[in-house]
């Protein structure tokens, strides 16, 4: 049995940390699948979506005007720097931690909506969730299938 734990917690910055409690998976593997999240994350706030799957609070009138773009097209990506930045942070066999690399203050305010509007795009979805739970099963399944005797 796997057991596991998914958090988002707000340190330096937004960091989503994914634990594999009981499962024998090596730093490599673990690196992996928070680069695949990360991808997954990264996608998912480009389609306009939070982490909730529900679409990002309109741009203002004043701001939309101002930077030259639609107020729907909310996409946190106008300058790339915060999604760019985006990845692994830590990883070990236990763990893996990401979060935003460059602009972490920008990456914050979103998240927390400290100054603009809250768009918590650095989280888990349930999705996400099933997903990490299928890739550390499917490498522990690998392992066990490895280590019986023929």
């Amino acid at each position: 049995m796997i057991r596991m734990s998914f958090k988002s917690v707000l340190q330096t910055g937004p960091i989503a940390l994914i634990r594999a409690a009981g499962a024998f998976v090596d730093r490599l593997e673990m690196r992996k699948i928070g680069d695949s999240v990360a991808l997954r994350i990264k996608n998912r706030t480009r389609r306009g979506l939070d982490q909730h799957r529900k679409r990002f609070t309109r741009y203002s009138a004043a701001y939309a005007a101002q930077k030259g773009v639609a107020r729907t097209a909310v996409d946190l990506k106008r300058t790339g720097v915060m999604q760019r930045g985006f990845g692994v942070r830590k990883a070990t066999s236990r763990s893996v931690q990401l979060g935003p690399g460059s602009a972490p203050a920008r990456a914050v305010r979103h998240q927390a909506g400290i100054g603009v509007p809250k768009r918590e795009w650095m989280g888990f979805s349930a999705e996400d969730r099933r997903f990490m739970k299928d890739q550390l099963r499917d490498i522990v399944r690998r392992r066990k299938k490895r280590r019986r005797p023929r």
